[in-house]
């Protein structure tokens, strides 16, 4: 089966525009993440427009094996339809074919059984009042609406099917459904002049999809079992849990511009691929102006060698000067340490925690509430901020020192009361979450 991906960039420079992310680098960081993970596996097709070739295959250089320069034409449309471009490269295939977006990670190959698919999609999602404000809201806007859908207007049905990953082998059934979504979008390519556009692209990609299948009596083979509401999409951006726990992410909707997934998808680029953040750094080098004080070679025998004397440092005592360098190596050692501490968890391995510096609590205050947070230091400018309550400073406190594992946990019973006890299972499968949560955020260190 042919394995593609699309890239439009709507006739912007790519190094100044964020496509829905938190700032420009990350987007070009997923796109470097998603085609070496699925060059691992696959030889992978782009379709693009120019600025995306010069972009993705000149100055990155990802190891696409056929690149499709045909994406220009849709320059006449608004930036908004950031669907277009995938329906337009389904719209070109005459074979077998899967379509990933380039916010989803892969590591390990596709099932073979759900290749074997008629239609393949994600998984199927329950559509809730998310997607009926934006129709609401879109609706009265615009000029041509297909009989297709009439089912979910009526509210017959309240389902969708999410396309981080489309294709199949009913090639016919596919272009009949390209061939409707395009004309869906171009009969309505004047909306973005009269309102927001962007939610458009939910209805003539997601919900036209299941309508026509459901009128067509075809059944999508779907990667992902669970059917979710609209936002209830939960750990599909957690870096800290592959490949030990997940072997799939999509960072779809607000996961592309919440910092610390931001920040760990960037680290885990800079453990596994060094190369290529290089390539990265190349480009956007206000970003990591911080590099300029570590002399660093993008290698991974230099990664092993910072992460292993950054352990030994401080089980040593030796993390005195706070700066770039300490912050870069504790960056991409902590982002290594996740299988560890999964192991010892499930195995009732005892292990040492240690707090570490680079963090400091503040309060903020909103409509007459205090809450407590955790500022985290980074290198660059990003400032990433985390609520905390009462349990998280007891534990962040007791870590200030190095302390195994068992011992935390006997203090912390110590302090329950007798009521409190009954529930110490459900307790100290708490404490281990926000350990957890600590280690992804970079506030502790395990060994």
């Amino acid at each position: 089966m042919k394995i593609i991906q699309s890239f439009w960039s709507t006739n912007e420079k790519i190094e100044e525009t964020n496509f829905g992310w938190l700032t420009p680098k990350f987007n070009a960081i997923s796109w470097t993440l998603s085609s070496l993970l699925l060059n691992k596996f696959y030889e992978v097709a782009l379709y693009t427009d120019k600025q995306g070739n010069d972009f993705l295959i000149s100055k990155l250089n990802l190891p696409y094996k056929e690149v499709h320069t045909i994406l220009d034409e849709l320059n006449i449309y608004h930036k908004n339809f950031w669907a277009l471009p995938k329906i337009k490269a389904y719209s070109v295939q005459d074979k077998p074919f899967l379509h990933i977006d380039g916010d989803v990670f892969i590591w390990e190959p596709f099932p073979e059984q759900i290749l074997k698919g008629e239609i393949i999609s994600q998984n199927l999602e329950v559509t809730t009042e998310y997607y009926q404000e934006a129709w609401d809201e879109i609706s009265t806007y615009l000029d041509y609406i297909p009989a297709e859908i009439n089912s979910y207007i009526s509210k017959t049905n309240n389902f969708a099917c999410n396309m981080g990953i489309f294709g199949g082998n009913d090639i016919d059934f596919i272009q009949k459904y390209a061939s409707k979504s395009f004309e869906f979008a171009e009969k309505n390519k004047s909306l973005p002049e009269k309102v927001f556009g962007g939610n458009f692209n939910i209805f003539f990609e997601q919900v036209l999809l299941y309508e026509m299948m459901a009128g067509n009596n075809k059944e999508s083979s779907f990667l992902i079992e669970d059917i979710p509401s609209d936002n209830e999409y939960v750990g599909y951006g957690n870096f800290d849990e592959v490949p030990f726990k997940r072997t799939y992410l999509h960072l779809l909707g607000n996961y592309k511009r919440n910092v610390q997934v931001c920040k760990i998808m960037e680290i885990y680029l800079v453990v596994n691929f060094p190369e290529y953040f290089k390539r990265i750094v190349t480009a956007f080098p206000d970003d990591y102006l911080y590099l300029n004080e570590l002399d660093y070679t993008f290698t991974k025998n230099e990664n092993e060698q910072r992460i292993s004397n950054f352990i030994e440092d401080i089980k040593n005592g030796f993390d005195n000067e706070l700066n770039n360098d300490y912050l870069f190596n504790r960056d991409i050692t902590c982002i290594t340490l996740h299988k560890f501490f999964f192991d010892c968890r499930e195995n009732n391995i005892d292990f040492t925690i240690k707090k570490l510096r680079g963090n400091y609590i503040d309060t903020f205050s909103l409509d007459e509430m205090v809450d407590t947070v955790i500022v985290i230091s980074e290198a660059d400018e990003l400032k990433n901020i985390i609520s905390v309550d009462e349990i998280d400073l007891l534990i962040l406190e007791k870590t200030e020192n190095a302390i195994l594992f068992s011992h935390l946990k006997n203090e912390l019973l110590e302090m329950l009361d007798d009521d409190a006890l009954e529930e110490q299972n459900d307790f100290l499968e708490m404490v281990e979450n926000r350990l957890n949560y600590y280690l992804k955020n970079r506030i502790i260190l395990v060994y």
